[in-house]
């Protein structure tokens, strides 16, 4: 009785460079009693602001980061963590920390470091196609650092090739160890490379090609065929190295058809890139084979998935069916608000996210489908309520944690009370007139929840715990 729940919970630093593990920063809570100790823990959320709890750890009152971030996979990192005053008083917060990109060094992925030519390979002769890539999409060279001391080979783009074959002799040298490097014009990576002379067998050749397929094509589908020989009419085998983004195709002998429908989707990849290797058994040779993927006006959705603004107090209330979105902020300007959203996939929005709102009105924002079907969705503000406004110490919400019955006292006026889950859905909705009232939460399960009541206009939010 007369404690109060802390109001706040604060990070010191809210971003960690990608690739870093250990502390992160300290955790504090605001807590309107000074002197109460608070012990800090994860909770589960909606599956999005507790998207990264497992990447985290907490000891004591410091943020740990285990798992290595990667900007180039995710940018942000969501965290839902609760604050306990061992007094009763509860308070959960959503923490978004920022991972910042750091320069890395280009990668080899799908490289093939061995490979054996004919000593009387032509000049010209493809020997490695190098499959190294810089993680800020950064253009990448290569150079042949050491082993090339005749200076029998060169490169060409991402190609090693023999640019001078009449130093080749098979009597006086049969292999070549080649350390490559990878550069992205400050970092770089070397790999080595092992190339044999053989004096017998000549390498097979293989056909560069560009193919089309429509988005959504199914297991199985034809996507196009591979061209390729051998001069002493060697059986050949085939691989795809690299670019099939989620196992997008697979090889059935020399045709490409489709493996996974799922990764067919214009909205997703607009284009793939396949290296894929032919051998005769000794030799191998790189193609490259672009798949365009067409465009179909498929997706139907015109939803609002997630919504952010400055401010932001709690978690937005998204109600797919009556379409409105219901934010509570505090200590910015409410008519003058940045909302960023995220929307189905292949719709469009107007206004488009990022937009300046003036939220002391409810606002409209119109997602058309991929199809072409509309959506109005209606976005609304509201500020908690201050002190002067409502005495919240005659605000009485009992027991808490909670069992059954829950009670309120000290409310005058109309009001309303919603119980909301921690993703902003709401569980229960009951209209009080009286002073005092009671709530059966009796068949409400276990967990956290945020009670929203509603006098006159003005909101009071209070965590409560169902056991």
């Amino acid at each position: 009785e007369g404690n109060n729940a802390p109001t706040n919970i604060n990070l010191s630093n809210m971003s960690v460079n990608e690739n870093y593990t250990g502390e992160v920063g300290n955790l504090t809570a605001t807590d309107p009693d000074q002197g109460d100790t608070h012990v800090f823990m994860f909770i589960p959320g909606d599956g999005i602001n507790d998207r990264d709890n497992n990447m985290f750890a907490i000891d004591g009152n410091k943020l740990n980061i285990n798992a290595r971030a990667d900007f180039e996979w995710r940018q942000q990192l969501n965290i839902l963590i609760l604050a306990n005053d061992l007094k009763g008083g509860l308070f959960i917060k959503p923490i978004i920390i920022d991972v910042i990109d750091l320069d890395e060094p280009p990668y080899f992925s799908g490289q093939l470091t061995k490979n054996t030519i004919d000593e009387t390979a032509p000049n010209g002769t493809t020997v490695f196609t190098l499959l190294a890539y810089d993680p800020e999409g950064q253009p990448v060279s290569f150079s042949i650092k050491a082993g090339n001391e005749d200076t029998a080979f060169g490169i060409e783009g991402n190609l090693l090739k023999v640019v001078d074959n009449t130093k080749f002799n098979y009597d006086i040298k049969n292999q070549y160890i080649l350390q490559v490097e990878a550069s992205d014009g400050n970092l770089k990576t070397e790999i080595t490379l092992y190339v044999s002379l053989s004096k017998i067998n000549s390498m097979p050749t293989i056909e560069n090609a560009t193919f089309s397929i429509d988005e959504n094509s199914t297991v199985g589908t034809f996507v196009g065929a591979i061209v390729a020989s051998d001069a002493e009419g060697d059986p050949l085998s085939f691989q795809i190295l690299a670019g099939n983004h989620m196992d997008a195709f697979r090889l059935e002998s020399t045709h490409i058809v489709v493996n996974n429908t799922d990764a067919i989707d214009y909205e997703t990849y607009s284009e793939f890139t396949l290296i894929i290797n032919v051998t005769d058994g000794i030799s191998n040779v790189q193609g490259t084979f672009t798949i365009n993927i067409n465009n179909l006006p498929d997706e139907t959705g015109n939803d609002i998935l997630t919504v952010s603004v400055p401010g932001i107090y709690g978690d937005p209330i998204i109600n797919p069916d009556d379409h409105t979105i219901s934010l509570i902020v505090s200590q910015v300007d409410i008519s003058s608000l940045t909302v960023d959203f995220t929307i189905s996939k292949g719709a469009t929005s107007d206004p488009e996210s990022g937009t300046i709102m003036n939220l002391l009105t409810p606002q409209i924002i119109t997602l058309t489908s991929e199809v072409g079907t509309p959506q109005t969705w209606t976005i609304s503000a509201s500020y908690p309520v201050s002190v002067p406004e409502i005495d919240l110490q005659k605000i009485a919400i009992w027991p808490n944690p909670v069992s059954d019955y829950i009670y309120l006292s000290g409310i005058s006026g109309s009001s309303t009370i919603c119980l909301l889950d921690v993703s902003g859905k709401t569980i229960l909705q009951k209209e009080l007139t009286d002073h005092e009232n009671s709530i059966d939460l009796s068949c409400i399960k276990p967990g956290f929840y945020y009670l929203k009541i509603d006098i006159d206009g003005s909101v009071v939010i209070r965590k409560i715990i169902k056991n």
